[in-house]
């Protein structure tokens, strides 16, 4: 039975391949002669034939982690075709098992939130928490009413200032332009 003993290579998975390319070949290599185990075998193939069919297959599976290979011979062995699996029909497994943890990822969201920090604007994750805090106390703090309308107060003498001519007039000025408003009178000015 193809369930005896699972299979079970170095399980932490990875989107990128082992940094050690030969023992991932032995690795991919074992995986695929035990899924092909289970799977009629031509006596009439020499030893040039089946080992030119294994570099095939690991040039096709180099790119994926063996986990991932493991995972998609083990599903192709539970299928009920009973036919001997082609590289590339190990290769859809593989790109599908890949596709799905990916979006397992997505919805999870991101697992270095220094990395999301920075994709944000900030250094680091401590730095966006203490960001969050700041803004979640003063949502929370109570209203001073008081600083707000001393706040409102500075703001309006503030717009009043910048309403004030830029230069003093002197008295006589004042009192022609009074005079030529029709506010007073030469003789009202006289006196």
């Amino acid at each position: 039975m193809d369930d005896a003993a699972p299979i079970r290579p170095n399980s932490k998975r990875s989107t990128q391949p082992p940094s050690n390319p030969q023992s991932t070949k032995l690795e991919l290599a074992g995986i695929v002669a035990r899924l092909l185990s289970h799977y009629f075998a031509p006596s009439e193939l020499d030893d040039a034939a089946r080992k030119a069919m294994a570099a095939d297959w690991l040039e096709d599976l180099a790119e994926y982690h063996p986990a991932d290979v493991a995972d998609a011979c083990r599903e192709w062995r539970r299928k009920p075709n009973g036919r001997r699996p082609l590289p590339g029909d190990i290769r859809a497994l593989c790109i599908e098992h890949q596709r799905n943890r990916q979006q397992r990822m997505a919805i999870a969201g991101p697992s270095d939130m220094d990395a999301y920090a920075r994709s944000v604007g900030f250094k680091n994750n401590a730095e966006r928490m203490a960001e969050i805090e700041a803004v979640q106390q003063k949502l929370n703090s109570p209203v001073n009413f008081e600083r707000l309308h001393k706040l409102a107060q500075d703001r309006t003498s503030q717009r009043v200032a910048s309403l004030r001519p830029v230069r003093e007039y002197s008295q006589e000025e004042l009192r022609r332009a009074r005079i030529a408003l029709g506010i007073e009178t030469q003789q009202q000015a006289a006196e």
